[in-house]
């Protein structure tokens, strides 16, 4: 039986054009294995509820693809959930993806990764109740991270 995958897409994170994402899914995914969806976010927060969504769906395999900001809405809401996590990256910096040692580059992830079911374990964190998963930040990061959240410019 196939798994159903879902890509949550947020189409203004980092500085690399999405556009093109949903032909390379199309190529490059092994359509024996899996039968996928491919969705934008519209809006701050839109991910989360995307997520939580997909996980009431039963998607088998929720995907971020995004930067470190939509990483953290996704994985997040998936705390505790069956679905398995994955990244694309297409953010600025990448840090979690990074971290992992994933490819920054889609074709690989899809290729390398997804296709051929690599899973690892990743821890989570919360601070004052709240969950968070790659980045969190007090003090002047946080200021800072309020700011560039906020800057219709992405990228560095």
């Amino acid at each position: 039986m196939k798994e159903k995958i879902l890509f949550i897409v947020n189409p203004i994170s980092g500085h690399h054009d999405k556009s093109k994402f949903p032909s390379i899914v199309e190529e490059l995914i092994d359509k024996d294995k899996y039968d996928y969806t491919i969705t934008l976010t519209e809006y701050g927060g839109h991910a989360a509820i995307l997520t939580k969504q997909a996980i009431e769906d039963e998607y088998d395999i929720i995907v971020a693809v995004g930067g470190d900001g939509t990483i953290n809405e996704v994985a997040t809401n998936m705390i505790g959930a069956r679905q398995t996590f994955a990244i694309v990256p297409y953010g600025s910096g990448n840090g979690l993806a990074r971290h992992l040692h994933l490819p920054l580059k889609a074709k690989k992830v899809i290729t390398e990764v997804i296709n051929k079911g690599v899973k690892s374990k990743i821890d989570t964190a919360a601070v004052n109740g709240v969950p968070y998963v790659s980045i969190a930040g007090v003090g002047f990061d946080a200021i800072i991270a309020d700011y560039f959240a906020k800057d219709p410019n992405r990228g560095f």
